[in-house]
C-alpha cells in the first residue's frame, strides 16, 4: 500500500533502509543485499533519489557510495511520514492480534518514534498468549525488515509495576509514545 505512494516498493524499501541507517554510507551491492533487489533495479531508484536530493552519492577512488542527505529540505517531513507509515502497519498487526485475545494496552515507542533510550519498541498489556504474540511480532519484523523489541505483561503486573514507579514502565510511559489500545486508564 505505502509503496504505491512512493512510486515503487523498492523506492519505499530503500528509503526505510536509509532512514534506519542514517549515518552510514553504503555501496550498491550492500544496499541491494539489504533491500533484496537487483543492482539494475536499485540503480534506477538510487538515481531517482539522488536527483530528488534525499540521497547523496559519493565517489571515493573507484568506489561509489550512497548516504542519506540529512540536510535535505524535506528530511524531517519524509522521516516523520515513514515513521507514521510504520505505526500504521503495526496498528494493523495488533488488530489481528486482538482477535481471540484480550489486549488492554499497547504502547509504541523506541524505533517507531525515534526514541533512543528505551529497552523496548512495543509494550503489550493484557491476557495474551505469549506464543501468539511472538508469532505476530515475527511477522511484523518481516514486513518492517527490522528487529522489534517487545514486552508482554498481564494487566495486574503492569498496574503493580506502575504503582511502584518501576523504571521499565516509567521509561515507556514518560518517553514519547503512541498508544494503540487503552482499556486501563
Amino acid at each position: 500500500m505505502f509503496d504505491e505512494f512512493f512510486g515503487s516498493k523498492i523506492r519505499y524499501t530503500v528509503l526505510i533502509f536509509f532512514f534506519n541507517n542514517s549515518d552510514t554510507m553504503f555501496s550498491v551491492v550492500e544496499i541491494a543485499k539489504a533491500v533484496r533487489s537487483t543492482n539494475i533495479t536499485l540503480n534506477k531508484e538510487l538515481k531517482s533519489l539522488v536527483t530528488f536530493g534525499i540521497i547523496k552519492q559519493f565517489k571515493q577512488l573507484k568506489r561509489v557510495g550512497y548516504k542519506l542527505e540529512k540536510d535535505f529540505v524535506l528530511y524531517n517531513e519524509i522521516k516523520n511520514l515513514l515513521l507514521r507509515m510504520q505505526i500504521s502497519i503495526v496498528e494493523k498487526f495488533f488488530d489481528k492480534m486482538r482477535a481471540g485475545q484480550r489486549i488492554d494496552f499497547v504502547a509504541l515507542t523506541g524505533q517507531f518514534l525515534d526514541v533512543q533510550d528505551t529497552s523496548v519498541d512495543v509494550l503489550i498489556v493484557g491476557s495474551i498468549n505469549k506464543e501468539k504474540a511472538k508469532q505476530i511480532v515475527s511477522k511484523l519484523e518481516l514486513v518492517l525488515d527490522k528487529v522489534v523489541r517487545y514486552a508482554v505483561l498481564n494487566k495486574s503486573a503492569f498496574q503493580y509495576r506502575k504503582t511502584i514507579a518501576d523504571k521499565f514502565i516509567c521509561d515507556i510511559l514518560n518517553n514519547q509514545n503512541v498508544v494503540l489500545g487503552d482499556k486501563i486508564y
